[in-house]
């Protein structure tokens, strides 16, 4: 959760506030070449993210399919290429692809959380089909909550803004 954070939030500020990201670059070469300060903590802070990720899910059953190890590699390959390379690349769209996208992750974890505090393994949950986490009607509701605004925000930004964002990669 707190690798999220730290990559999501930085992710949107950079973002959605450009004048906090100065070197924010404006010709296509300089967004595939150039160097920026945000997309380089947004990629060290995902690669980070990526490592203990690949490192979880060796320990999980769940997590430990070929696919998934996949994902966090090779992620994490391109954000080591993004975050160290001598000559950076991509850095201004590792901001949006590597921290903007995460925020949906935020409310995915919170969920993920209510059910390991509830006892449930994600295989559980896919095979039992709950609709919401069990527990005190504040907690149900809120990650019903969760819920919702994990559609909006998934929806919205890794299917509407990253289809519109891979246009102009």
């Amino acid at each position: 959760f707190i690798c999220i954070m730290l990559t999501a939030i930085p992710g949107g500020r950079f973002w959605w506030a450009p004048a906090s990201n100065p070197e924010a670059a404006s010709t296509i070469e300089d967004r595939v070449h150039g160097y920026s300060r945000g997309g380089e903590l947004v990629a060290c802070n995902f690669l980070a993210y990526q490592v203990f990720d690949t490192i979880v899910s060796f320990h999980i059953k769940e997590l430990r399919s070929p696919l998934m190890i996949a994902h966090h590699v090779v992620s994490g390959t391109l954000a080591l290429w993004m975050s160290v390379s001598r000559r950076p690349f991509c850095q201004y769209y590792c901001i949006f692809f590597g921290g903007v996208c995460e925020i949906s992750s935020i409310f995915y974890c919170i969920i993920s959380y209510s059910y390991a505090v509830a006892g449930l393994s994600p295989a559980q949950i896919r095979d039992s089909g709950h609709a919401v986490a069990t527990g005190s009607g504040y907690h149900a509701q809120g990650i019903l909550l969760c819920k919702v605004l994990f559609l909006m925000s998934f929806f919205w930004i890794r299917v509407f803004l990253f289809n519109r964002h891979s246009r102009d990669f």
